[in-house]
Protein backbone atom coordinates (compact mmCIF):
# COMPACT_ATOMS: atom_id res chain seq x y z
CA UNK A 1 0.00 0.00 0.00
CA UNK A 2 0.94 3.94 -1.13
CA UNK A 3 0.97 6.11 1.14
CA UNK A 4 1.95 10.14 0.52
CA UNK A 5 5.76 11.14 2.15
CA UNK A 6 3.99 13.57 4.32
CA UNK A 7 1.29 11.90 5.75
CA UNK A 8 3.55 9.24 6.68
CA UNK A 9 6.27 11.88 7.91
CA UNK A 10 3.70 13.94 10.07
CA UNK A 11 1.82 10.52 11.61
CA UNK A 12 5.04 9.91 12.70
CA UNK A 13 5.43 12.99 14.35
CA UNK A 14 2.54 12.51 15.94
CA UNK A 15 3.47 9.78 17.03
CA UNK A 16 7.07 10.61 18.61
CA UNK A 17 5.03 13.77 20.23
CA UNK A 18 2.44 11.69 21.94
CA UNK A 19 5.04 9.07 22.82
CA UNK A 20 7.25 11.99 24.35
CA UNK A 21 4.09 13.33 25.82
CA UNK A 22 3.34 10.35 28.26
CA UNK A 23 6.68 10.14 29.57
CA UNK A 24 6.52 9.63 33.60
CA UNK A 25 9.16 12.85 34.12
CA UNK A 26 7.13 15.84 33.12
CA UNK A 27 4.16 16.83 35.41
CA UNK A 28 0.68 17.05 34.72
CA UNK A 29 0.38 21.11 34.00
CA UNK A 30 3.72 20.67 31.75
CA UNK A 31 1.62 18.28 29.78
CA UNK A 32 -0.92 20.11 29.32
CA UNK A 33 0.79 23.05 28.29
CA UNK A 34 2.94 21.28 25.57
CA UNK A 35 -0.33 19.11 24.53
CA UNK A 36 -2.51 22.82 24.12
CA UNK A 37 0.75 24.46 22.13
CA UNK A 38 0.49 21.29 19.94
CA UNK A 39 -2.92 21.21 19.08
CA UNK A 40 -3.18 24.51 18.39
CA UNK A 41 -0.24 24.18 16.21
CA UNK A 42 -2.25 21.40 14.28
CA UNK A 43 -5.23 23.87 14.16
CA UNK A 44 -2.88 26.75 12.50
CA UNK A 45 -1.83 24.09 10.00
CA UNK A 46 -5.66 22.51 8.79
CA UNK A 47 -6.56 26.04 8.21
CA UNK A 48 -3.75 27.12 6.28
CA UNK A 49 -4.54 23.84 4.60
CA UNK A 50 -8.42 24.35 4.16
CA UNK A 51 -8.00 27.77 3.32
CA UNK A 52 -6.61 26.86 0.30
CA UNK A 53 -9.40 24.04 -0.63
CA UNK A 54 -12.15 25.37 0.87
CA UNK A 55 -14.46 28.98 -0.91
CA UNK A 56 -14.61 31.76 1.20
CA UNK A 57 -18.61 30.77 2.28
CA UNK A 58 -17.52 27.38 2.88
CA UNK A 59 -14.27 28.03 4.83
CA UNK A 60 -16.41 30.77 7.11
CA UNK A 61 -19.36 28.23 8.14
CA UNK A 62 -17.00 25.46 8.75
CA UNK A 63 -15.34 27.88 11.46
CA UNK A 64 -18.54 28.61 13.28
CA UNK A 65 -19.45 25.23 13.70
CA UNK A 66 -15.88 24.45 14.76
CA UNK A 67 -16.96 27.38 17.44
CA UNK A 68 -20.11 25.94 17.88
CA UNK A 69 -18.49 23.09 18.88
CA UNK A 70 -15.69 24.06 21.14
CA UNK A 71 -18.06 26.65 22.50
CA UNK A 72 -16.55 27.18 26.17
CA UNK A 73 -13.00 25.86 25.43
CA UNK A 74 -12.58 28.44 22.20
CA UNK A 75 -13.14 31.25 24.98
CA UNK A 76 -10.70 29.92 27.44
CA UNK A 77 -7.83 28.46 25.38
CA UNK A 78 -8.04 30.13 21.60
CA UNK A 79 -5.48 33.07 20.95
CA UNK A 80 -7.64 33.42 17.94
CA UNK A 81 -10.74 33.71 19.49
CA UNK A 82 -9.14 36.18 21.82
CA UNK A 83 -7.66 38.17 20.01
CA UNK A 84 -10.88 38.71 17.93
CA UNK A 85 -13.05 39.65 20.72
CA UNK A 86 -10.56 40.97 22.94
CA UNK A 87 -10.41 39.58 25.89
CA UNK A 88 -9.00 41.17 28.73
CA UNK A 89 -6.56 39.53 31.39
CA UNK A 90 -9.08 40.45 33.77
CA UNK A 91 -11.80 38.24 31.47
CA UNK A 92 -9.02 35.11 31.08
CA UNK A 93 -9.05 35.17 34.44
CA UNK A 94 -12.74 35.43 35.31
CA UNK A 95 -12.58 32.37 32.81
CA UNK A 96 -10.36 30.00 34.30
CA UNK A 97 -11.97 30.87 37.66
CA UNK A 98 -15.32 29.53 36.52
CA UNK A 99 -13.89 26.25 34.57
CA UNK A 100 -12.10 25.53 37.94
CA UNK A 101 -15.09 26.11 40.16
CA UNK A 102 -16.98 23.97 37.53
CA UNK A 103 -14.42 20.85 37.40
CA UNK A 104 -14.99 20.50 40.64
CA UNK A 105 -18.56 20.21 40.62
CA UNK A 106 -17.90 17.44 37.35
CA UNK A 107 -15.15 15.40 39.30
CA UNK A 108 -18.09 13.10 41.90
CA UNK A 109 -20.38 13.03 38.10
CA UNK A 110 -16.71 11.57 36.37
CA UNK A 111 -15.97 9.40 39.62
CA UNK A 112 -19.50 7.99 39.41
CA UNK A 113 -18.58 7.50 35.22
CA UNK A 114 -15.50 5.53 36.00
CA UNK A 115 -17.06 3.49 39.12
CA UNK A 116 -19.58 2.73 36.62
CA UNK A 117 -22.39 4.73 37.12
CA UNK A 118 -25.33 4.47 34.71
CA UNK A 119 -24.16 7.21 31.42
CA UNK A 120 -27.92 7.55 31.19
CA UNK A 121 -28.11 9.02 34.64
CA UNK A 122 -24.66 10.55 34.46
CA UNK A 123 -25.27 12.51 30.88
CA UNK A 124 -27.88 14.68 31.07
CA UNK A 125 -25.94 15.77 34.93
CA UNK A 126 -22.84 16.53 32.87
CA UNK A 127 -24.53 18.65 30.04
CA UNK A 128 -26.66 20.68 32.30
CA UNK A 129 -23.18 21.48 34.19
CA UNK A 130 -21.57 22.04 30.88
CA UNK A 131 -24.12 24.31 29.81
CA UNK A 132 -24.52 26.17 33.13
CA UNK A 133 -20.80 27.18 32.77
CA UNK A 134 -20.54 28.61 29.12
CA UNK A 135 -23.72 30.53 30.53
CA UNK A 136 -21.39 31.60 33.27
CA UNK A 137 -18.14 32.10 31.38
CA UNK A 138 -20.26 33.96 28.45
CA UNK A 139 -21.37 36.37 30.95
CA UNK A 140 -18.66 37.73 31.78
CA UNK A 141 -17.98 39.69 28.15
CA UNK A 142 -18.97 42.86 27.43
CA UNK A 143 -22.63 43.86 25.49
CA UNK A 144 -20.02 43.67 22.14
CA UNK A 145 -18.49 40.92 22.78
CA UNK A 146 -21.32 39.04 23.38
CA UNK A 147 -22.91 40.50 20.29
CA UNK A 148 -19.78 39.80 17.68
CA UNK A 149 -19.48 36.10 19.65
CA UNK A 150 -23.33 35.34 18.58
CA UNK A 151 -22.18 35.99 14.84
CA UNK A 152 -18.77 34.49 15.25
CA UNK A 153 -21.45 31.14 15.98
CA UNK A 154 -23.27 32.00 13.17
Amino acid sequence: MYCFPPLTSRTQKRREFFQKLGDGDKKQEERQKELHAYAEKAQENLTAFLTGLLQEEQFNRLRQVMLQRDRMFALLGSAEVAKELEISDKQRQQFGEVAQKFQKKFEPLMKEAQKGGKPEEIRPKMMTLRKEQVDRIEAHLSDAQKKQWKEMLG
